[in-house]
């Protein structure tokens, strides 16, 4: 009859190796929201908005609002992430998602 004997560790290491003398550090949450394609902009230009929480994409759940203005969602891919700018100027952008917020803006130019 064989016994196989395994000991086992419930040290866990990190940086190279080195063994952390407390608690493991907690995750810090990030949430990024900024342009899907970065460039100019023209007016008639969909403008696709990107939300990221810790580099997943977070954009169809994410609220946008657009100079104040909600973007309708409706959960596909396609809806609440979309906005075609209309006129020429800079545009705001604020971003939800739970308890997260960010913002940016962007500039709508005369096409040359």
């Amino acid at each position: 009859m064989m016994v196989f004997v395994g000991l086992h560790s419930c040290t866990e290491y990190y940086d190279n190796g080195k063994r952390h003398p407390g608690p493991e550090p907690a995750e810090v949450p990030e949430f990024k929201a900024e342009l899907f394609e970065p460039g100019v902009k023209h007016i008639g230009d969909t403008i696709m908005l990107k939300a990221e929480l810790n580099s997943v994409d977070v954009s169809t759940t994410t609220i946008f609002r657009v100079n104040g203005v909600e973007l309708k969602r409706d959960y596909s891919p396609l809806n609440g992430n979309r906005y075609i700018a209309r006129e020429l100027g800079t545009y705001n952008v604020d971003a939800t998602l739970d308890d997260f917020t960010d913002s940016f803006t962007f500039e709508v130019v005369r096409e040359e």
